[in-house]
């Protein structure tokens, strides 16, 4: 049997989809106010049998937040993927990051080890890793500075990965993967995904900063593969190519046929902005729509090392243009 937190959301949905394929019994813990029924819509994206598929998902409502009760469902399983997290850069939710990302992955994992679960594998972002001191590629080794300035989100994830080597020193098998930005299908009002939405409707604006990314089919089968090939007290960075943001908008609106963002925000521009926006937040109460850790983020220049996926899995990556054109002929599709 096998346990999947996070089944509502973009990797979660795909990995339940295909464990399915696989004929796995597959239980999947949701918070109650969940919408388990999207999960439906994103397996329509792969099968004209998505009903069937989903109808065999064993449901447990449930939190990673509530240890007592993860403890109970848990019972049984043979493997988990824990792919729950809350990804935020509003210093609003500071509470909530750390409770879900850091306190909820040290639940799961005492829930696994009480258990006695065979394989545990952790899906952590590559917000935990450290930066480049000289330039390279960042990757596996890149060692983490409490010095530099990080988010919340990426001090929660570095958290996360000290409890799962924890649990691994006290006899979890587990493998930790660290993807870059992820792009799916579906969930077009939050995360990535959302950028075709944005560009859809006319984004005018664009940065200049540089990332990776990753398709979320590449970032499940690695997941599978490390799991069933028992590749275990390791992580290993999910990136298929680094572009700029330019760049992956040009693509989307290309493929969307719709006009690219032709503007280009400065660094003055940026800086403007998450300092207006939070004055508005104060006076309203309502949440920034850039912050200044986003704001820094849409500047910097990322590149990512995928050579150990590569060289120790040989595997290939879907190219970055073929995911988007993917992504972008479903988003017509539920446009239509």
């Amino acid at each position: 049997m096998i346990f999947v937190t996070g089944g509502t959301g973009l990797v979660g949905s795909r990995l339940l989809y295909v464990l399915l394929k696989r004929g796995k019994e597959v239980h999947a813990l949701a918070r109650k106010e969940s919408n388990t029924a999207y999960v439906k819509k994103v397996f329509s994206y792969y099968s004209d049998q998505a009903s069937e598929l989903f109808d065999r998902i064993i449901w447990h409502e449930g939190d990673v937040t509530q240890p007592d009760s993860l403890l109970m469902e848990m019972e049984g399983m043979e493997e988990v993927y824990h792919t729950a997290a809350f990804v935020s850069f509003q210093p609003s939710d500071k509470q909530k990051i750390f409770a879900v990302n850091h306190r909820g992955t040290e639940n799961v994992l005492n829930a696994a080890l009480e258990n006695k679960v065979r394989k545990f594998c952790h899906v952590s972002s590559v917000a935990a890793l450290g930066h480049s001191v000289d330039g390279s590629p960042i990757n596996e080794e890149s060692e983490w500075d409490f010095e530099l300035d990080k988010s919340d989100y990426a001090v929660s994830k570095f958290l996360a990965e000290m409890e799962v080597n924890r649990a691994i020193e006290e006899g979890l098998s587990a493998v930790i993967v660290n993807p870059v930005v992820i792009l799916g299908s579906g969930f077009w009002s939050r995360g990535s995904s959302s950028f075709f939405r944005h560009v859809y409707k006319g984004m005018k604006y664009y940065t200049e900063g540089t990332n990776g990314y990753v398709d979320v089919r590449d970032v499940v089968d690695i997941m599978l593969h490390l799991m069933d090939n028992n590749c275990f007290n390791e992580r290993f960075v999910l990136s298929s190519q680094c572009i700029s943001y330019k760049e992956i908008l040009m693509q989307i609106a290309d493929n969307l046929k719709v006009k690219p963002p032709n503007k280009r925000v400065t660094s003055s521009m940026l800086n403007l902005a998450w300092r207006l926006e939070s004055l508005k937040s104060t006076l309203t109460g309502k949440q920034p729509k850039i912050t200044r850790k986003s704001a820094k983020s849409a500047e910097e220049n990322l590149i990512y090392s995928n050579r150990k996926v590569l060289d120790q899995l040989n595997y290939s990556f879907v190219p970055v243009n073929d995911t988007i054109k993917f992504i972008g002929d479903i988003f017509l599709k539920d446009k239509a």
